[in-house]
């Protein structure tokens, strides 16, 4: 309370004062002189004349007004870099300013300038002439203009989430900021968390100084591969206009970098259970069914719904166990990610639809999900009760149950007996006709073999309905134009980031089944190198790589993006199709 009690009184008072480093400075360094102005007006500020110095840059000059606990402070500055002519004690004079009506000035500073290399320069660096003034700029701009990165943990588990947040900081204007140097965040699957078109800032204090603060990227990370791991840093470029007196300006282009980060990735326990898919976290499922008292040839639908914090898009499709009467088809598949906090999570839901074929009563088994338990560190398996089902009526035509039987299929099945007639046959003699032996045996012998082809089709079916894999790789075509389709009804609506989310999905989902690689494990890296095992063109991979750094880009920097929305549309759509037909 002493301390904001102090801070008040001097935000009513004022102050106008000359700052500088230090008081001894070599010939060849450059000399920093702030002239700071708090809480009063900078109205026709005049500098010293400097005399017996250099002037090599300024005035440059920053602005900032900030509330804190409800204390209003405005601050001005104007800074020079100077270089002093000769050895000696030289005197920088007084600034002065008018407020309220009067002359207010500065205080004046003494230096000590000594012979150049009689002492260490600890300032930055010398100078000989306009050749280092730029170095000198620079050193300002980068003290009261950077970009830092700071991460949540340094130690996680594979799959476990890590928090990358990238802050602006300024106590300088800036007319315009861009993007220069995207992280590729290699080795992670990302969720953005805060991902702002246009930043605001707030006032923050980073090592005993203020500055207007905001956050350009805030991102989840999960590590798909042990080890130590670097989070890539973020470039920007800031045109910073610098007011010089009257209406005059400077225009500084500053370009700047945060640092790496480093985290080091632990691998999982390796009692891993077989229905365990990475994801770590917290979890909960629900399992329903809509009826229990159903009719042959009623659609039910088996509900799986899953809830927690984590990655829920590591989640597998669990496969229900089903008896033989029974047909199942391809799951929807709905998905709501939340944050609370930075803590990423939501629920994800599948619906299968299945229909009954055959009276009687039917017991499901349990199905069981397992994911990693950070609080517990221990594997943790849900497993939902079994379910009852009792179903009436006439048994229908019954077939092999099958996963991914379309509608139309099972509308065939009805046709493929027919009615048969009873009652006694009448029959009539047309002549005579004796069959040929080898013409006989061959009717006789035919469905034998059509039995026998049959049965053998069934077979090669049922291995490769077995084999999820296949099948997804069979599908991936088919499955990426449906996501194709969804991408570009947002594209149609003007939801570019709706768009661009779209697009990833079909492409990273499209080389994940086709390549046969889990989602946990697919990067850029990967499924370049996959495809290249393939033989796949090296024109097509480049254009792959620039369609999803394109798109990727769009998601966490638009400014950045010169290409139209139906321009990466048409290549990711020519890209896909390229590679179903050279994978085929």
């Amino acid at each position: 309370m002493l301390l904001l009690l102090a801070f008040a009184a001097s935000a009513q008072t004022g102050s106008f004062k000359a700052i500088v480093s230090k008081t001894t400075f070599a010939e060849n360094e450059s000399i920093q002189v702030t002239f700071s102005i708090e809480n009063m007006s900078d109205r026709n500020f005049a500098p010293p004349d400097f005399r017996g110095f250099n002037v090599l840059s300024g005035p440059m000059k920053g602005m900032s007004n900030m509330n804190i606990n409800g204390v209003r402070t405005s601050s001005v500055t104007y800074v020079y870099l100077l270089q002093a002519q000769a050895p000696g004690k030289l005197t920088i004079g007084p600034a002065s300013i008018e407020h309220n009506g009067k002359t207010v000035r500065s205080n004046s500073i003494t230096l000590t300038i000594t012979k150049a290399g009689s002492r260490n320069n600890n300032s930055g660096g010398g100078n000989n002439g306009g050749g280092n003034e730029n170095v000198s700029v620079n050193d300002y701009l980068n003290e009261n203009l950077f970009v830092r990165l700071f991460v949540d943990k340094k130690e996680v588990y594979k799959g476990e989430q890590v928090t990358a947040t990238y802050k602006l900081y300024r106590k300088l204007q800036v007319d315009q900021y861009s993007i220069t140097q995207a992280p590729a965040f290699n080795g992670f699957w990302t969720i953005d968390i805060e991902d702002s078109k246009t930043i605001d800032f707030d006032v923050e204090t980073l090592n005993g100084v203020q500055y207007y603060v905001a956050t350009v990227r805030k991102v989840a990370l999960f590590a798909q591969k042990t080890g130590e791991l670097e989070i890539d840093p973020m470039g920007l470029e800031c045109m910073v206009v610098v007011p010089t007196g009257g209406w005059s300006y400077r225009k500084f282009q500053h370009k700047f970098s945060s640092g790496k980060a480093k985290i080091t990735v632990k691998p999982l326990p390796g009692n891993q259970p077989a229905d365990f898919s990475g994801l770590v976290g917290e979890l909960d499922m629900q399992v329903t069914m809509d009826k229990t008292n159903a009719q042959t040839d009623d659609p039910i639908t088996l509900s799986i719904k899953y809830s927690g914090k984590g990655n829920l898009k590591f989640l597998e499709n669990p496969q229900p166990e089903l008896p033989k009467d029974f047909e199942m088809f391809d799951p929807k598949l709905s998905e709501r990610s939340t944050r609370q906090g930075n803590v990423v999570g939501g629920t994800r839901q599948i619906d299968y639809l299945l229909i009954p074929r055959r009276a009687g009563t039917y017991k499901l088994p349990p199905i069981t999900t397992s994911y990693f338990d950070l609080k517990k560190g221990d594997y943790v398996t849900l497993r939902s009760p079994e379910i009852v089902l009792s179903v009436k009526g006439e048994s229908s035509v019954t077939t092999p149950a099958t996963t991914g039987i379309n509608k139309e299929e099972v509308e065939l099945l009805g046709k493929d007996i027919r009615y048969i007639e009873t009652g006694e046959p009448e029959l009539t003699t047309e002549g005579s006709f004796v069959m040929p032996l080898p013409l006989y045996a061959g009717v006789y012998a035919t469905p034998f073999l059509l039995f026998y082809g049959l049965l053998a089709f069934k077979r090669k079916r049922d291995k490769e309905l077995g084999n999820t894999k296949l099948m997804k790789r069979r599908k991936a075509g088919k499955v990426a134009a449906k996501r194709l389709k969804q991408a570009e009804e947002r594209m149609n609506a003007q939801d570019k980031r709706g768009f661009y989310d779209e697009l990833l999905k079909a492409t990273w989902g499209y080389l994940s089944d086709k390549l046969g690689i889990p989602p946990s494990d697919m990067n850029k890296d990967m499924a370049l190198n996959a495809l290249r095992a393939r033989s796949i063109d090296e024109a097509q991979l480049n254009e792959l790589g620039i369609m999803l750094d394109t798109a990727e880009m769009a998601l966490y920097a638009p400014s950045t993006v010169n290409e139209s929305l139906q321009q990466t549309y048409d290549r990711a759509t020519a890209i896909i199709d390229q590679l179903e037909n050279s994978l085929s």
